[in-house]
């Protein structure tokens, strides 16, 4: 059974091998209760702005 984690933060870079994600600091303490724990990842952009999906 999933269970849900509500993190805010943002990307900061995207390579070819690798995401960068900044997490908020008033999240990170729940980040130590996800170690070594295998995580799906939703993207929810705040603002997508002219022509962005919605």
């Amino acid at each position: 059974m999933d269970c849900v984690v509500y993190l805010e933060g943002s990307i900061t870079k995207v390579t070819s091998k690798d995401v960068g994600i900044y997490i908020s600091r008033e999240y990170q303490p729940k980040i130590k209760d996800l170690q070594g724990r295998r995580v799906k990842i939703l993207v929810i952009v705040d603002d997508c702005g002219e022509g962005g999906t919605h």
